[in-house]
């Protein structure tokens, strides 16, 4: 959980719904296909419990010297250009999240985990 205070009291932020706003962020991007597991044990974890939420599918959302930071693991099509790709999704990302929660966003790091056909 991420808390914070402002002039109007305490706020709790649940990674939940940290990492479903950069969900959605995200796959709205043109070439993200979907995401993917950051590592085997993720994956297994994943298929062990059922656990449907984005955290457990390639996507972190965790403090860092005061600033959000996000890691993202993704799938995307075949033929698209990286870089302006990924600038995309960190620009779609970020905007949102501040736009949402008045957070700061310091880092995004996106993994291209796999291209789909």
């Amino acid at each position: 959980m991420i808390k914070y205070h402002n002039k109007y009291g305490r706020i709790t932020l649940t990674e939940e719904y940290l990492t479903s706003l950069a969900a959605m962020a995200a796959a709205s991007c043109y070439g993200v296909v979907g995401f993917a597991f950051a590592s085997v044990k993720d994956n297994f974890l994943y298929l062990l419990t059922g656990k449907k939420s984005y955290a457990s599918k390639g996507i972190k959302v965790y403090m860092k010297n005061g600033e959000l930071a996000i890691d993202m693991h993704i799938i995307i099509s075949y033929g698209v250009s990286i870089r302006p790709t990924v600038k995309n999704i960190t620009n779609k990302i970020g905007y949102t999240i501040e736009n949402a929660t008045g957070l700061t966003v310091g880092e995004i790091n996106v993994y291209i985990n796999s291209i789909a056909p």
